[in-house]
């Protein structure tokens, strides 16, 4: 039974750390933002393979040129962070202070849950804003065509 438990731990660590690793740059790649909106961080060549930009877009895809949005920006980095705080608390967990492998493997599983509520947050917030911005910005085009519409009817009239 102990072996089981340990397996399961082990495989627990390895998929959390995985998940926590992966989820936002792989969500970046569906993600619907208008990057526009957000400031960004443009991330040199070595870190670059590391970040994803927001679609499929050449233009938008490209962190080196374009950048990252700092709302994914720190969830990436945070994301990095907890894969190895996973790795590194799980075997120091059990080694040093003797947790017991019956509830070891909850560790892991609780930092990812945390983590993925926290992308699924920050990603509804920043889709919320950027739906915001873009019809703000398409009432806004709305108006000073109607305005000059109306100039122009002065004009003629």
């Amino acid at each position: 039974m102990d072996v089981f438990l340990i397996f399961l731990t082990v495989f627990l660590t390895l998929v959390c750390s995985l998940c926590t690793a992966l989820l936002v740059p792989l969500r970046q790649r569906r993600l619907r933002v208008e990057p526009r909106f957000f400031k960004r961080v443009k991330v040199p060549f070595p870190a670059s393979a590391l970040f994803a930009g927001i679609g499929n877009k050449s233009d938008t895809d490209n962190v080196q040129n374009f950048g990252v949005i700092i709302p994914m920006f720190v969830l990436h980095i945070v994301g990095y962070v907890c894969s190895l705080l996973i790795w590194a608390i799980v075997p120091v967990l059990y080694y040093r202070a003797g947790i017991d492998t019956d509830i070891l493997f909850v560790i892991p599983l609780a930092i990812a849950v945390l983590f993925v509520v926290a992308v699924v947050v920050t990603e509804y917030l920043c889709v919320s804003f950027s739906r915001k911005k873009l019809l703000e910005e398409q009432t806004s085009e709305e108006h000073t065509e109607e305005e000059k519409t109306e100039e122009t009817s002065e004009n003629q009239g």
